[in-house]
């Protein structure tokens, strides 16, 4: 999976899709999956849960979101905020390492 190919859309459908084909909610919960629906009124998941599908989240697009407080988050939209969250630190983290890099080349 590419961040640069990455849309709102795409994240919303492969959470769901980690949500149905992973055992975190019930097949008769699967018709009320979206973007805002809540975790923990409607779909009945534990943070537990929630930190066990941040994870999944995470091995998918190769982010770190270990800051994530699993207890705020309550929908696929709450998620969407912290893995943006990820994605723009990863990418300053990566812009420090290339200027520290090309400091070292003019050296």
């Amino acid at each position: 999976m590419s961040i640069h190919n990455f849309s709102v859309d795409e994240f919303e459908n492969v959470s769901k899709d980690i949500l149905l084909h992973n055992k975190f909610i019930s097949v008769r919960n699967s018709d009320k999956i979206d973007k805002d629906v809540s975790f923990h009124d409607v779909l009945d998941l534990t943070s537990l849960d929630i930190a066990e599908f941040v994870i999944e989240l995470e091995e998918k697009y190769n982010v770190d979101m270990d800051f994530a407080p699993t207890g705020e988050i309550d929908s696929i939209r709450d998620v969407y905020k912290w893995f943006v969250m990820a994605l723009n630190r990863k990418r300053h983290v990566f812009a420090q390492k290339l200027a520290l890099q090309n400091q070292k080349q003019k050296a």
